[in-house]
C-alpha cells in the first residue's frame, strides 16, 4: 500500500514538472496511488485454484470439482468444464474425489 502511494506520488511529480497546475498535479497523483493500489491488490490476492478447490469444498462438503481448474461442476447435465472446457469421464471425476479425500483423510492438501 506504501509502494502505491510512493508509486501515484512519483507519477504526480513527474506531472507536476510538465505544468504549473497544483491541483491537477494532486488530483492525478492521488488517483494514480488508487490505480497503483488497485493494481497490486488484484495481483496479490488473486485466488489460486487450489485455494478455491479448498473454499469450495468447505462451503458445501459433497462438491464435484473439475480436477483441472477447480470448477464446480456439481450439477452439470455432463462431465464438460465450462471454465477450461476439459472433458472426463464419470469415472475419472469419480477417481479424482476418491483421491482427494484419501489426501483430506491422510493429512495431506
Amino acid at each position: 500500500m506504501a509502494a502505491a502511494g510512493f508509486l501515484g506520488a512519483l507519477g504526480s511529480l513527474r506531472i507536476g514538472s510538465r505544468g504549473p497546475d497544483a491541483e491537477f498535479t494532486a488530483f492525478v497523483g492521488s488517483t494514480l496511488g488508487i490505480l497503483f493500489w488497485l493494481a497490486s491488490t488484484v495481483l496479490l490476492w488473486k485466488e489460486t485454484a487450489a485455494e478455491r478447490m479448498e473454499r469450495l469444498r468447505q462451503a458445501s462438503g459433497d462438491v464435484v470439482l473439475c480436477p483441472k481448474c477447480g470448477y464446480n461442476l456439481t450439477g452439470l447435465h455432463e462431465a464438460l468444464c465450462p471454465e477450461c472446457g476439459s472433458r472426463f469421464t464419470l469415472n475419472q471425476l469419480y477417481a479424482a474425489q476418491q483421491r482427494e479425500h484419501m489426501a483430506d483423510a491422510s493429512g495431506g492438501m
